[in-house]
């Protein structure tokens, strides 16, 4: 079968090459490119698995509704960020947010996360949401510590230009959600709601506290395969708001060199370690 893709070959051979003497034919083609690039950037907008199911015709995902879902919820945020926006320009200020984001994205995308949104220069970030993910809390710890690689290379890049430096705060955190279209009739989007969602923004905030790049809870460590690797130090027995329960927090310090596998749940890749080849590129 041929792929016409926005950017395959096939794509390329279509939009360049001379175009049809037929009208009809021609504004075909007209139209299809036009549709795929439209597609390419509505994926920008939105998470590209939701693009993808609307795209092959799934109803459900053009309609509101929720499902329960075991989710592993990620919440990133930079430190001091309101002193770094006041003191730099607007030029510098974008180009720093945007390597930031281009790095940070590229990263999570490797380890099958999802970035549900921007917040101002924060990351909502799902792991087996919209589509299951197998080992989603060893992938988004994994994530986690590549990410913080990932912002030491972007550092040492921004020494050179003369931007200050960045660091990232993360919160993790693994629990039941409901997973779906939210909104109205008017407007929607996909995201995931339920105590998990704010557990993982608490314990990103309590990474000032306990001095951590990356905290995850309990419910996240527990699930790690026994061969999974990961070097947790227990932090606190914490109760964090918005449960009243409590539970102990952990800081995910790093992981040996055996590799942790992030290979696509559909199948084929070879498996990868924390250490994402997307922070070099």
């Amino acid at each position: 079968s041929m792929d016409f893709a926005h950017g395959t070959p096939e794509f390329e051979e279509l939009s360049s090459g001379r175009r049809s003497r037929m009208h009809e034919v021609g504004k075909l083609q007209q139209s299809f490119c036009r549709l795929s690039s439209g597609i390419e950037a509505f994926a920008k907008f939105v998470p590209e698995l939701v693009v993808r199911d609307i795209v092959r015709g799934d109803r459900r995902m053009t309609q509101l509704h929720v499902a329960p879902r075991v989710a592993t919820i990620m919440f990133a945020d930079l430190e001091g960020s309101t002193t770094i926006a006041e003191g730099l320009p607007q030029h510098d200020l974008l180009f720093f947010l945007t390597r930031y984001f281009s790095v940070m994205g590229r990263i999570i995308d490797q380890f099958e996360g999802v970035v549900a949104e921007i917040l101002g220069d924060g990351l909502l970030v799902f792991f087996n949401a919209p589509h299951g993910v197998d080992g989603h809390e060893g992938k988004a710890c994994c994530a986690a510590l590549a990410m913080q690689e990932g912002v030491s290379l972007v550092n040492a890049e921004f020494q050179v230009i003369g931007l200050p430096r960045l660091a990232v705060r993360i919160g993790i955190h693994t629990g039941t959600v409901l997973s779906g279209n939210i909104g109205s009739d008017m407007k929607m989007k996909f995201g995931c709601i339920g105590d998990a969602v704010g557990l993982a923004g608490c314990f990103e905030g309590l990474c000032k506290r306990y001095g951590c790049g990356v905290i995850c809870s309990e419910a996240t460590q527990s699930a790690f395969p026994e061969d999974a690797g990961f070097v947790c130090r227990r932090l606190d027995l914490v109760r964090a708001t918005p449960i009243s329960m409590a539970m102990f927090i952990y800081e995910v310090i790093g992981r040996d060199s055996k590799p942790i596998s992030s290979r696509r749940s559909s199948g084929g890749g070879s498996a990868l370690s924390c250490t994402s080849s997307a922070s070099r590129g």
